[in-house]
Order: structure tokens, then sequence, then C-alpha cells
């Protein structure tokens, strides 16, 4: 079960603090430069149980970031583990 909105979109850092976070002024979607600059390096985007997405960043394990526990639960995932600071939106707001 999650605890953040589905409807919005956040940037939620290891230690569990969550931000309500908006596209670039002008834009209506993340795009791939907002994406990385949000999780600092390349993305991977992983499927959330309810239509969201976390973008994270594709190389925070060799990077050796600290686990994100709350990004882990808001995926659903029981299989790994999110590292490093993710980005957590609905799908409609990735392009």
């Amino acid at each position: 079960m999650t605890s953040l909105d589905p409807t919005k979109a956040y940037i939620v850092y290891p230690d569990g603090t969550t931000v309500t976070v908006v596209p670039d002024e002008g834009q209506t979607t993340f795009n791939l430069v907002q994406m990385q600059r949000i999780v600092g390096g390349l993305i991977e985007i992983v499927s959330c149980s309810d239509q969201r997405l976390c973008i994270c960043d594709e190389e925070g394990k060799l990077k050796g970031l600290k686990p994100n526990m709350t990004a882990t639960k808001e995926t659903g995932t029981t299989r790994d583990t999110i590292v490093g600071i993710c980005l957590i939106c609905p799908a409609s707001n990735v392009k």
C-alpha cells in the first residue's frame, strides 16, 4: 500500500524525505534531462503496481548510493531495493 498521493510527483530521498515536484516551467511532463538532473545520473525506470513510475539512478548500486526504502515500498517490489534519490510520478508525467 502506498502512502504518497498517486496523482502527484515526488522526489523521494533515501532518508525518507519527500518533496512534491512539477515539471520545469512550461512543461507538462518530465523529460530525460529533468529526470537525469533529479536522480543525479543515467535513469532507470521501474514500474510501480499502480500506474506510476519510479525513476532512479541506473548506476546507483555501482555508485554505492544509500538504500531508499520509501521508494522501494512505493514500487511494491519485494525482489530488489531501490537506491539513491528517485522521482515517483504518474506514468502520464513522463515523456
